[in-house]
């Protein structure tokens, strides 16, 4: 469950999706009441465990609402005999000894973003006036110790100033003693979508970059340096095991709206985090509804019903009879912002030829 405090952010991220508002706009914080009812949303699901993650914007920027939240969530996940996991992610710019000394009582873990050296991290992540690398570079360090290992994790976006440095990227991880590094494309939302012909590139171009940066990683860990790569994780777990891996983009039926639902700050209420990009981008299609709406219309109305037909790959043209299709997802929202439809076209498919070419080289590793 994804709760966005915040649209305002202190950076100005080139390849923001979420069309983020400036850090000292009015109007795109979440109200107190509309946290209220998203916290009974979330607590009205049947499981017994839930994950309550904070988006933004930077969340930080909206901290009292972020510890309010946090409290009310916990109190009454306690009345009602449920379990609540908490994770923030953040540009980890602005973090304070008060933010800290909260994440650690609440157990609350961080998830963060590092592009790599200096250089492409402050050219991807610009902060005004002030250098974002050292910043996050520091502030890493300060959770791991106050959080304990593992409570940091971190990803990095690649955008074409990230393409010809896939070790010097790894070894930025390796030096912080991370557990592993998500290497992540470009997603065709928010300003992201306005600047792919500054910062963009084609399938070709990630796949060579991802291949590069993945033989390093395995090389490094021959030499007894412990890090994984997420995704390859990820899709590894799903060709070499039985179990799910809870990730949104590769299941089947879909997770949009399943399994992961996102309470926006003005309290709409969105089937995935890229149906609110959507929604910033003026296209309002996935939206449930509100905070004010009832758990049953949300959860089973018209639009969950419009993804779920077009979410089991399994039933898909170009899906069906793919050899892949066991590891791989449906991803019916990323289809409708690239191709126009639900369904999509897999032969132009960019998200098919990322996943085919991925798919290929993990299993001639494995031979």
């Amino acid at each position: 469950h994804i709760f966005v405090p915040t649209l305002r952010c202190n950076q100005s991220c080139g390849y923001c999706q979420v069309s983020r508002r400036d850090s000292t706009q009015c109007g795109v914080d979440m109200a107190e009441e509309t946290a209220s009812k998203a916290i009974d949303l979330m607590l009205s699901a049947p499981g017994p465990t839930v994950t309550m993650e904070f988006q933004g914007g930077e969340p930080l920027l909206a901290f009292d609402r972020v510890r309010w939240m946090v409290e009310t969530a916990a109190e009454r996940a306690a009345a009602v005999g449920k379990k609540v996991n908490f994770v923030i992610c953040t540009n980890l710019t602005v973090l304070t000894e008060a933010h800290l000394s909260f994440l650690a009582q609440h157990g609350i873990a961080v998830s963060t973003s590092l592009d790599g050296p200096p250089a492409i991290h402050n050219r991807n992540r610009p902060l005004t006036g002030n250098a974002a690398y050292d910043h996050v570079i520091e502030n890493i360090r300060r959770c791991q110790v106050a959080l304990g290992p593992g409570s940091v994790s971190a990803l990095m976006t690649a955008t074409v100033h990230s393409l010809d440095h896939p070790k010097a990227i790894v070894d930025e991880y390796v030096e912080l003693g991370l557990a592993s590094i998500f290497l992540r494309e470009l997603n065709p939302y928010g300003f992201a979508a306005k600047s792919a012909k500054a910062i963009g590139y084609d399938v070709d171009a990630f796949v060579t970059f991802y291949k590069q940066a993945l033989a390093y990683i395995i090389e490094l860990n021959r030499q007894g340096f412990g890090i994984a790569e997420g995704y390859a994780a990820i899709l590894l777990k799903k060709i070499l095991t039985p179990f799910g891996v809870g990730f949104v983009d590769l299941q089947s039926p879909t997770g949009e709206g399943f399994a992961v639902v996102l309470y926006n700050h003005d309290g709409s209420v969105y089937p995935s985090d890229e149906a609110r990009m959507l929604a910033e981008m003026g296209d309002d299609t996935f939206r449930m509804g509100s905070v004010e709406d009832a758990y049953r219309s949300l959860f089973f109305g018209k639009t969950v019903q419009q993804i779920a037909a077009a979410g089991c790959a399994e039933s898909l043209p170009g899906c069906s009879d793919c050899v892949f299709v066991p590891y791989c997802g449906a991803d019916p929202i990323r289809h409708y912002r690239t191709q126009g439809d639900l369904i999509g076209h897999r032969p132009t498919s960019s998200f098919c030829k990322k996943q085919k070419a991925l798919f290929e080289h993990l299993f001639l590793l494995l031979t």
